[in-house]
Protein backbone atom coordinates (compact mmCIF):
# COMPACT_ATOMS: atom_id res chain seq x y z
CA UNK A 1 0.00 0.00 0.00
CA UNK A 2 2.79 2.17 0.98
CA UNK A 3 4.60 1.70 -2.37
CA UNK A 4 1.61 2.32 -4.31
CA UNK A 5 0.85 5.61 -2.81
CA UNK A 6 4.38 6.57 -3.19
CA UNK A 7 4.01 5.94 -7.07
CA UNK A 8 1.37 8.00 -6.88
CA UNK A 9 3.16 10.45 -5.72
CA UNK A 10 5.57 10.45 -8.10
CA UNK A 11 3.33 10.26 -11.21
CA UNK A 12 2.00 13.78 -9.75
CA UNK A 13 5.36 15.50 -9.09
CA UNK A 14 5.88 14.35 -13.20
CA UNK A 15 3.08 15.57 -14.23
CA UNK A 16 3.21 18.97 -12.56
CA UNK A 17 6.48 18.98 -13.50
CA UNK A 18 5.26 18.82 -17.48
CA UNK A 19 2.50 22.00 -16.39
CA UNK A 20 5.13 24.09 -15.21
CA UNK A 21 7.67 22.95 -18.30
CA UNK A 22 4.66 23.85 -20.41
CA UNK A 23 3.81 27.46 -18.62
CA UNK A 24 6.93 28.73 -18.85
CA UNK A 25 7.65 28.35 -22.41
CA UNK A 26 4.01 29.59 -22.65
CA UNK A 27 5.09 32.75 -20.45
CA UNK A 28 8.56 32.85 -22.67
CA UNK A 29 7.45 33.21 -25.93
CA UNK A 30 4.27 35.49 -27.27
CA UNK A 31 2.84 35.06 -30.95
CA UNK A 32 3.96 39.11 -31.52
CA UNK A 33 7.67 37.42 -31.58
CA UNK A 34 6.67 35.97 -34.74
CA UNK A 35 5.54 38.90 -36.71
CA UNK A 36 8.35 39.57 -39.35
CA UNK A 37 8.71 43.22 -40.43
CA UNK A 38 10.89 45.93 -42.19
CA UNK A 39 11.51 48.76 -39.94
CA UNK A 40 11.59 51.67 -41.71
CA UNK A 41 12.83 55.37 -40.59
CA UNK A 42 13.49 58.90 -41.42
CA UNK A 43 16.77 59.96 -41.85
CA UNK A 44 18.27 63.29 -43.06
CA UNK A 45 21.85 63.59 -44.50
CA UNK A 46 23.34 67.06 -44.86
CA UNK A 47 26.56 68.82 -46.64
CA UNK A 48 27.72 72.37 -46.21
CA UNK A 49 28.72 74.37 -48.64
CA UNK A 50 31.02 77.70 -48.48
CA UNK A 51 30.68 80.71 -50.53
CA UNK A 52 33.64 83.02 -51.04
CA UNK A 53 33.24 86.77 -49.76
CA UNK A 54 29.87 88.29 -51.65
CA UNK A 55 29.96 85.79 -54.31
CA UNK A 56 26.99 83.21 -55.34
CA UNK A 57 28.05 81.06 -57.65
CA UNK A 58 29.72 77.92 -56.92
CA UNK A 59 33.57 77.77 -57.00
CA UNK A 60 34.72 75.16 -59.10
CA UNK A 61 36.23 73.32 -55.63
CA UNK A 62 32.72 73.35 -53.73
CA UNK A 63 30.96 71.95 -56.97
CA UNK A 64 33.34 69.13 -56.52
CA UNK A 65 32.52 68.58 -53.13
CA UNK A 66 29.11 68.81 -53.83
CA UNK A 67 28.81 66.21 -56.70
CA UNK A 68 31.45 63.58 -54.53
CA UNK A 69 28.59 64.26 -52.04
CA UNK A 70 25.53 63.25 -54.12
CA UNK A 71 27.19 60.40 -55.39
CA UNK A 72 28.39 58.90 -52.59
CA UNK A 73 24.50 59.08 -51.26
CA UNK A 74 22.83 58.23 -54.29
CA UNK A 75 20.48 60.99 -54.54
CA UNK A 76 17.62 60.28 -55.93
CA UNK A 77 14.43 62.49 -57.34
CA UNK A 78 12.32 60.64 -54.29
CA UNK A 79 14.58 62.66 -51.87
CA UNK A 80 13.10 65.28 -49.85
CA UNK A 81 16.17 67.82 -51.15
CA UNK A 82 15.53 70.79 -48.69
CA UNK A 83 18.61 73.96 -49.15
CA UNK A 84 18.42 75.47 -45.31
CA UNK A 85 19.68 79.07 -46.38
CA UNK A 86 20.98 80.23 -42.80
CA UNK A 87 19.35 82.69 -40.40
CA UNK A 88 20.14 85.82 -43.20
CA UNK A 89 17.60 86.77 -45.17
CA UNK A 90 18.64 88.57 -48.07
CA UNK A 91 18.91 88.79 -52.29
CA UNK A 92 22.28 87.15 -52.06
CA UNK A 93 21.45 83.69 -49.81
CA UNK A 94 18.45 83.62 -52.48
CA UNK A 95 20.71 83.56 -55.49
CA UNK A 96 22.98 81.15 -53.33
CA UNK A 97 20.16 78.95 -52.85
CA UNK A 98 19.31 79.19 -56.34
CA UNK A 99 22.92 78.41 -57.75
CA UNK A 100 22.76 75.53 -55.73
CA UNK A 101 18.92 74.01 -56.63
CA UNK A 102 20.23 74.23 -60.24
CA UNK A 103 23.34 71.96 -59.80
CA UNK A 104 21.68 69.59 -57.95
CA UNK A 105 18.70 69.64 -60.35
CA UNK A 106 21.23 68.92 -63.15
CA UNK A 107 23.12 66.46 -60.90
CA UNK A 108 19.57 64.28 -59.85
CA UNK A 109 17.28 64.98 -62.70
CA UNK A 110 13.68 65.46 -61.71
CA UNK A 111 14.52 66.17 -58.67
CA UNK A 112 13.08 69.83 -56.83
CA UNK A 113 14.83 70.79 -54.04
CA UNK A 114 13.14 73.41 -51.77
CA UNK A 115 14.90 76.53 -50.15
CA UNK A 116 13.51 76.39 -46.76
CA UNK A 117 14.89 78.10 -43.00
CA UNK A 118 15.24 74.52 -41.01
CA UNK A 119 17.59 76.35 -38.00
CA UNK A 120 20.27 73.91 -39.51
CA UNK A 121 22.66 76.10 -41.79
CA UNK A 122 25.32 78.53 -40.59
CA UNK A 123 28.03 80.48 -41.02
CA UNK A 124 28.67 81.82 -44.71
CA UNK A 125 27.41 79.25 -46.83
CA UNK A 126 24.16 77.16 -47.05
CA UNK A 127 23.41 73.77 -45.94
CA UNK A 128 21.78 70.90 -48.08
CA UNK A 129 19.29 68.46 -46.43
CA UNK A 130 18.88 65.22 -48.29
CA UNK A 131 16.07 63.44 -46.39
CA UNK A 132 14.87 59.78 -47.18
CA UNK A 133 13.47 56.52 -45.64
CA UNK A 134 15.91 54.08 -44.81
CA UNK A 135 14.26 50.30 -44.38
CA UNK A 136 16.33 47.80 -42.10
CA UNK A 137 14.72 44.52 -42.95
CA UNK A 138 14.47 42.10 -39.98
CA UNK A 139 17.13 39.42 -39.15
CA UNK A 140 16.51 35.87 -40.60
CA UNK A 141 16.68 33.00 -40.15
CA UNK A 142 14.80 33.16 -36.50
CA UNK A 143 14.17 29.95 -34.55
CA UNK A 144 13.55 31.43 -31.38
CA UNK A 145 10.04 29.49 -30.99
CA UNK A 146 10.92 25.54 -30.96
CA UNK A 147 8.77 24.28 -33.74
CA UNK A 148 7.47 21.00 -31.75
CA UNK A 149 4.93 21.23 -28.45
CA UNK A 150 2.55 24.05 -29.42
CA UNK A 151 -1.02 23.66 -28.82
CA UNK A 152 -1.85 26.71 -28.95
CA UNK A 153 -0.72 26.77 -32.90
CA UNK A 154 0.98 30.46 -32.79
CA UNK A 155 3.02 31.37 -36.06
CA UNK A 156 6.90 29.85 -36.20
CA UNK A 157 9.32 32.27 -35.49
CA UNK A 158 10.64 32.38 -38.97
CA UNK A 159 7.38 33.05 -40.39
CA UNK A 160 7.19 35.53 -43.24
CA UNK A 161 11.02 36.45 -42.41
CA UNK A 162 12.24 35.82 -45.70
CA UNK A 163 9.91 37.80 -47.78
CA UNK A 164 10.05 40.95 -45.43
CA UNK A 165 13.87 41.04 -46.06
CA UNK A 166 12.89 39.92 -49.92
CA UNK A 167 10.91 43.26 -50.21
CA UNK A 168 13.48 45.55 -47.77
CA UNK A 169 15.85 44.53 -50.35
CA UNK A 170 14.26 45.17 -53.33
CA UNK A 171 12.24 48.08 -53.07
CA UNK A 172 13.11 51.15 -54.81
CA UNK A 173 12.09 53.49 -52.52
CA UNK A 174 11.38 52.75 -48.57
CA UNK A 175 8.85 55.30 -48.68
CA UNK A 176 6.36 53.40 -50.60
CA UNK A 177 6.28 50.82 -47.30
CA UNK A 178 5.08 53.92 -44.77
CA UNK A 179 2.21 55.54 -47.71
CA UNK A 180 1.40 54.66 -51.08
CA UNK A 181 2.32 56.72 -54.26
CA UNK A 182 0.17 59.52 -55.35
CA UNK A 183 -2.20 58.54 -58.54
CA UNK A 184 -1.03 60.22 -61.48
CA UNK A 185 -4.12 61.49 -64.01
CA UNK A 186 -5.62 58.57 -66.13
CA UNK A 187 -6.85 58.52 -69.82
CA UNK A 188 -10.48 58.50 -68.99
CA UNK A 189 -11.25 57.47 -72.60
CA UNK A 190 -9.07 54.31 -72.05
CA UNK A 191 -10.21 53.69 -68.95
CA UNK A 192 -13.90 53.09 -69.70
CA UNK A 193 -13.30 51.03 -72.98
CA UNK A 194 -13.44 47.38 -70.92
CA UNK A 195 -16.39 48.54 -70.02
CA UNK A 196 -18.27 49.84 -73.45
CA UNK A 197 -17.15 46.40 -74.75
CA UNK A 198 -18.76 44.61 -72.30
CA UNK A 199 -22.07 46.13 -72.89
CA UNK A 200 -21.94 45.90 -76.16
CA UNK A 201 -20.97 42.37 -76.20
CA UNK A 202 -17.25 42.64 -77.60
CA UNK A 203 -15.32 41.16 -75.35
CA UNK A 204 -12.34 40.27 -76.84
CA UNK A 205 -11.23 36.69 -76.28
CA UNK A 206 -8.43 35.58 -74.24
CA UNK A 207 -5.24 33.80 -75.63
CA UNK A 208 -4.91 30.56 -74.37
CA UNK A 209 -0.90 29.50 -74.30
CA UNK A 210 0.07 26.46 -74.76
CA UNK A 211 3.52 24.76 -74.03
CA UNK A 212 3.24 21.59 -75.40
CA UNK A 213 2.47 22.76 -79.29
CA UNK A 214 4.96 24.62 -81.23
CA UNK A 215 2.63 27.76 -82.34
Amino acid sequence: MLGLRLQNSRTRLAVAGVALLLLSACETYTPAEAVAQNEVTWINLTHDIEFVGSESALSVLEQARLNDFLVQIDAQATDALVIDPGMVDSPLTAARASAVAAFVQRRVPTSQPQARRVGLGGGTGLRLIVGRYLVVPPECPNWGKPSYGDPMNTLGSNFGCANQVNIGLMIADPGDLVRGRRLTPGMAGAAVLGIERYRAGEVFELDIANTTEEN
